[in-house]
């Protein structure tokens, strides 16, 4: 999956050199202003990503880490790679942009709503991760329900704990100490905001199906009335 993720990274900076813009309305589609375009804006934060996971992907994490001295560096930097989220959300918007369907559109804008929501709740769990192993004792909520469990266990349990903020569900994982009771109190002041935002998106993006939806069928229905 990292040699697929890089090479789609890469031949996405070749293809950002030949991709037009707009500017003043007007399509922009000379070379030189498109590659200078790319150089001033994203080329430098792509090229910097890039360099970096085709070094992990060559030379490994170990190397890495032995280059950095430090068991953190590849993390801190690997990290970098989400500065990538803010450019996806612009290629979809493009994508999307390009569908004529507007059902299509619909159910397109309430995927990229939940996907967010995911993806929101991805990065909570992790650091509901973070916040509890930097912590020196056993007074954490690792300790506490999953020491000693596999990654996958623990992640899911993170997720799943992460999802509960979201919702009137609960778990038994709670905070056992100062750290995660302030970002646990953080989380849900988060998560009043967004999942409200959230039930909104979805609920508006469903009334406008629907609606498209009862559109062919009302006109249907009063051409067989014409008719009969």
């Amino acid at each position: 999956m990292d040699w697929v993720t890089a090479s789609f990274w890469t031949v996405d900076v070749i293809l950002s050199f030949l991709t037009g813009f707009h500017k003043n309305g007007v399509l922009e589609l000379r070379p030189r202003l498109i590659a200078i375009r790319y150089v001033q804006s994203w080329f430098l934060l792509d090229l910097a990503i890039l360099i970096l996971d085709w070094l992990f992907l060559t030379l490994g994490a170990n190397a890495m880490l032995r280059l950095g001295k430090t068991s953190r560096l590849p993390r801190i930097i690997r990290s970098f790679r989400l500065a990538r989220t803010g450019k996806m959300r612009r290629k979809f918007v493009q994508v999307v942009e390009e569908v004529r369907s507007e059902s299509v559109k619909t159910i397109l804008n309430i995927a990229q709503v939940a996907a967010v929501l995911l993806m929101s709740n991805h990065y909570i769990a992790c650091g509901w991760y973070f916040v509890s192993s930097m912590q020196p004792g056993t007074e954490t909520w690792v300790y506490h329900n999953v020491d000693g469990a596999k990654k996958a266990y623990i992640y899911a349990t993170a997720l799943h704990w992460s999802l509960t903020q979201f919702t009137p569900a609960s778990m038994e994982v709670r905070p056992h100490n100062l750290i995660e009771r302030l970002y646990s109190i953080l989380t849900l002041f988060f998560a009043m905001i967004v999942f409200t935002t959230f039930i909104s998106s979805i609920t508006a993006g469903m009334t406008t199906l629907r609606k498209l939806q009862m559109d062919p069928l009302r006109q249907q229905q009063a051409l067989q009335k014409y008719f009969a």
